[in-house]
């Protein structure tokens, strides 16, 4: 069975992920993990977890924390989704991370002409927030008023055949208007997008986040989504300036290295 667990921001971005008890990322990569280093076929190795009733999750969790085998978070990929992000913030995600697979709400073949859709960071300062609503506004306006002049523009353009039926014909003049008038949308418009990435991107990606301080709340919203048995061991790593551990610092601290806290900055 699939269901969907949904978390809202305070700005109203929303973080969801699909939820599969039967087949969940860490299974598969526990799983394949195993597979790597035994001789038996994929059916057998399932079938010897089921007999045995053994418990993924803490098997995860002691090849990844107890071995120390951190690249089979790559194994398990994790399908989630996130609802209301800027257009700038959704193209930072496909750069900065091209090994995920994923899409974004198509502008090509949605309007979206809705004045008070758009994102609007917490921490904007009061001072700026009606010149950037202005802004937001005025390319809006230009969107909304070009998308029927370029729409007649190309009706006058094309002639198509009489035999495409009038539904299609309307239908790729809808698409080819929007993929003319789409580069005004101003980068703020919100937009949403779904991910099928595995957990070592997954946890760049929240430590990215982390580091943006008006996608921090969103971050935190994915750490907590995540949390979720099949799911949680695969999310590792994230904090932007992690701490040196106890251990670490018995080690170097007789060291005539400088200190700590300047290798932190």
């Amino acid at each position: 069975m699939i269901n969907v667990k949904y978390s809202d921001t305070a700005n109203g971005t929303r973080v969801g992920l699909l939820v599969s008890n039967d087949l969940n990322p860490e299974l598969i990569a526990a799983t394949l993990a195993a597979y790597s280093r035994s001789n038996k076929s994929l059916p057998q190795l399932l079938q010897d977890r089921e007999d045995k009733q053994l418990n993924t999750s803490s098997l995860c969790k002691k090849i990844i924390d107890g071995y120390g085998h951190g690249s089979i978070r790559g194994l398990g990929s994790l399908p989630i989704f996130i609802e209301g992000v800027s257009l700038f913030d959704a193209m930072g995600v496909f750069y900065q991370f091209p090994y995920q697979n994923g899409q974004e709400r198509s502008t090509r073949y949605q309007s979206l002409s809705t004045f008070d859709d758009f994102f609007t960071p917490l921490s904007l300062p009061p001072s700026v927030e009606k010149d950037y609503h202005h802004l937001i506004h005025y390319w809006k306006s230009n969107y909304q008023s070009l998308y029927s002049l370029t729409k007649e523009a190309l009706t006058s353009y094309f002639t198509p055949d009489n035999s495409i039926d009038p539904k299609e014909v309307e239908r790729t003049l809808n698409v080819r208007t929007l993929d003319c008038v789409r580069f005004l949308l101003p980068l703020a418009t919100k937009t949403s997008l779904g991910l099928v990435i595995n957990g070592t991107e997954c946890s760049q990606l929240i430590k990215y986040w982390l580091s943006q301080p008006h996608l921090s709340e969103v971050a935190n919203l994915l750490i907590s989504t995540l949390d979720t048995p099949g799911y949680s061991n695969l999310i590792r790593h994230y904090h932007p300036q992690p701490s040196p551990t106890s251990e670490i610092i018995g080690l170097i601290k007789h060291l005539p290295f400088k200190p700590w806290e300047s290798f932190t900055g």
